[in-house]
């Protein structure tokens, strides 16, 4: 699957890689397990018709210069790139020290003959993730998968003429020091221990992220299936992700995706089988953290209104974040205090906010002990098909199961999500390979996903510093990625956009249901894009 490392791994880099949060108390809204908070620690109309645009192709028209009218997948104008998220006035890169190289300004760890970046990468991965019962996901050897595309650069002139120095942070996924103090030890790795110009990956919590924004280090990211949201990317815009959108996007897409297939209509939740008898009754769970509270009022529930639907305060819950893996038996308690509400109060149509499928996977275990089988809307940030076809959520659970994806990798069978991968991700995982001597086909596609990830976080740094100029700075390669518009060429998407005020690169999605013939998800849908 391609879950890549969400923020905290609570299951390893795997599909269910944990909720991370923010550094303040968040509690449990509605009938979740009154009185308990967790502390986190900052880290987390009609659709077209199947078959309707040619598998894998992408939609006529350009974004690249950010104005005209496109069209959404259920009609109407997209606003303009960037239109609804630009960074504040006079909001800057930070500090972006630089120093002069042959008379030429030069940001932090560049020389005339190197480039230093940070790295992240993960071990322990499998074996949390057997650890919480996920045996089916592999994570591969993320450090060689680093490694390998490091040496393929440097291979091809590095960069903008420089080799590329590694300085690589190793996570223990089995570690049970407090996310905050690991994020403490990866920055002073990169900005005090060693001077980077570049961060790959975004930490475990905004701690992380805030600390080498000070030091005007530039964050690339690609190793999560969703965390932004619109004000996290205002806040620092030296971080892009070409891994992801915005949760304010993803939650207005999903229920509009959810309206074109017809999701709200009756469904009887202990037979789980479409009923037309059954009153449409709607739970939502979330997580506790700002980047998905603030979307969740901002953007889900008003588009959940202007669809005609409206959901119980007491059936809207927000599972509250661990700040450590010895808090993380806390929010399977959550988890299962949702499932007995929902099912209580009849809930019969659960929509998930998820993250990297622990929503979904924990839920639907819980929910299925009790004979409970409720029609979830999801996205794939759940990630359903890889979750079923690993064995760690039935069949069963998914039936009438609809949603909006962006990543095909993930929501669908092999066989099918390859007549989706994009020209640059069959080289990656080619060269990943052939480097480093895995078969990540045969570990799976969260191996696959893990390794597209560094392909994309660094290929993208290479061409912003490569269309840069001389003077390599934070500030001028965030202008430079920004006037990439569509032309960067993604392993892990089809088509992906960047511009000013729009720094979270994803731009295609489908719509998606589980299909009992197959018992698989299945794209109802050409792609469309992403408003």
């Amino acid at each position: 699957m391609r879950s890549r490392k969400l923020s905290r791994p609570f299951l390893g880099a795997a599909v269910a890689v944990m909720l991370v949060g923010c550094g303040s108390t968040v509690q449990y809204v509605g009938g979740g397990a009154p009185g308990q908070s967790g502390e986190s620690t900052l880290n987390l109309g009609t659709g077209t018709t199947p078959g309707s645009t040619p598998t894998g192709s992408v939609p006529t028209g350009s974004r690249s210069t950010g104005t005209g009218a496109l069209q959404g997948p259920g009609g109407g104008s997209l606003p303009p790139i960037g239109a609804a998220s630009t960074p504040p006035a006079g909001r800057s890169p930070g500090s972006s020290p630089t120093h002069a190289v042959n008379g030429i300004p030069q940001g932090v760890g560049i020389t005339s003959k190197t480039i230093s970046v940070g790295i992240w990468y993960e071990t322990n991965g499998d074996a949390l993730n057997a650890a919480f019962g996920a045996t089916g996901l592999s994570t591969g050897n993320e450090q060689a998968d680093a490694k390998a595309v490091v040496e393929d650069i440097n291979a091809h002139g590095g960069i903008a003429g420089r080799k590329v120095v590694p300085v690589y942070y190793a996570l223990n996924a089995q570690t049970t020091d407090s996310y905050a103090s690991i994020d403490q030890q990866a920055c002073d790795r990169f900005t005090q221990d060693n001077h980077v110009f570049a961060v790959m990956g975004k930490g475990l919590t905004d701690n992380f992220m805030a600390c080498i924004a000070r030091a005007g280090v530039m964050d690339m990211n690609s190793a999560t299936i969703t965390y932004p949201d619109r004000v996290l990317m205002n806040q620092y815009p030296l971080y892009f992700d070409a891994g992801t959108l915005t949760n304010d996007r993803i939650f207005v897409q999903q229920v509009r995706s959810l309206k074109q297939q017809g999701y709200f209509s009756g469904w009887d939740a202990s037979l789980g089988a479409p009923s037309k008898t059954s009153r449409t009754k709607i739970g939502v769970l979330s997580i506790g953290i700002p980047e998905w509270n603030r979307p969740l009022h901002s953007a889900f529930l008003p588009a959940l209104h202007a669809a005609g639907y409206t959901v119980s305060p007491q059936d809207i819950f927000q599972i509250a974040n661990p700040a450590s893996t010895s808090q993380e038996g806390n929010v399977l308690s959550a988890i299962a205090a949702a499932e007995l509400r929902f099912r209580q109060d009849g809930v019969n149509h659960v929509i998930l906010l998820d993250s990297n499928g622990d929503l979904l996977l924990f839920f639907s275990r819980d929910a299925g002990s009790q004979h409970y089988y409720p029609r979830f809307g999801v996205s794939t940030a759940s990630a359903p098909e890889t979750l079923e076809a690993a064995g760690d959520v039935s069949p069963q659970a998914l039936n009438g199961t609809m949603g909006f994806s962006w990543d095909a990798g993930l929501d669908l069978p092999p066989s099918q999500a390859a007549h989706y991968q994009s020209a640059a991700g069959k080289a990656c995982l080619k060269m990943v390979d052939k480097r480093t001597g895995q078969n990540l086909e045969k570990l799976g596609p969260n191996a696959e996903g893990i390794a597209i990830g560094h392909c994309d976080e660094l290929y993208l740094l290479r061409d912003g510093i490569n269309h840069a100029g001389a003077s390599i700075t934070a500030a001028s390669v965030e202008a430079a990625i920004q006037s990439l518009h569509n032309s960067f060429p993604s392993a892990g998407f089809l088509q992906e956009y960047f511009g000013p005020g729009r720094h979270d690169g994803v731009e295609l999605g489908w719509n998606e249901a589980w299909n009992s013939g197959c018992t698989c998800m299945k794209f109802t849908s050409g792609p469309f894009r992403i408003p």
